[in-house]
């Protein structure tokens, strides 16, 4: 399933085995993968990069691509993301 959509300058993907692989994640990574991340954008200032596993936006637990839809479509301000490496605040666009 081919993420495309891109909010904040993030591109994610659901987390398929041969995602996990390619990015030598752990099998038991729940959430959204990071694809791609355009430079200059909030979430590359918030130093998220391509295969960090997105977990939680805005204490909202993401297990799916429908989970991160709905979590992103309800923030309207600065989101708290929870990668598989900690927390980071995107912030809102220009």
């Amino acid at each position: 399933e081919g993420g495309g959509e891109s909010w904040r300058g993030l591109a994610v993907a659901a987390l398929t085995p041969q995602l996990a692989e390619r990015f030598e994640l752990n099998e038991a990574a729940t959430g959204v993968v990071v694809v791609d991340v355009e430079p200059d954008s909030p979430a590359s200032e918030a130093r998220l990069q391509p295969g960090d596993v997105i977990n939680e936006i805005n204490r909202m637990r993401i297990s799916s691509l429908e989970d991160y839809r709905h979590a992103i479509a309800k923030i309207q301000g600065n989101a708290l993301v929870r990668t598989h490496r900690g927390y980071v605040v995107v912030k809102t666009g220009p």
